[in-house]
């Protein structure tokens, strides 16, 4: 797993502790999300799926900001820029 996804995956763990029921479970759903395409669990196809997968989770990332108390908020946007940060970067 690349630095990132692994640093975004350590704080969506970290999210998980501190969040309420409702966005536990939409934390819950990005982190295996992320898993999956780190694990390479989806098929190839001809456009990279993991790139349209990892903007979809990023976006998810982006609702669950406004949704979360801090300190839930703090760490679902370090686990989003991560993410962000592996997509643009290069990985």
């Amino acid at each position: 797993m690349s630095d990132h996804l692994e640093r975004a995956h350590e704080e969506l763990t970290r999210a998980r502790d501190h969040a309420g029921s409702v966005v536990r479970k939409q934390l819950a759903s990005v982190e295996e999300g992320l898993t999956e395409e780190v694990a390479g669990g989806r098929t190839q196809r001809e456009f990279d799926p993991k790139d349209d997968r990892l903007a979809e989770l990023e976006s998810k990332l982006d609702g669950l900001v406004d949704e979360a108390d801090e300190p839930t908020r703090e760490h679902v946007a370090r686990a989003r820029a991560y993410v962000h940060e592996f997509r643009t970067e290069g990985r």
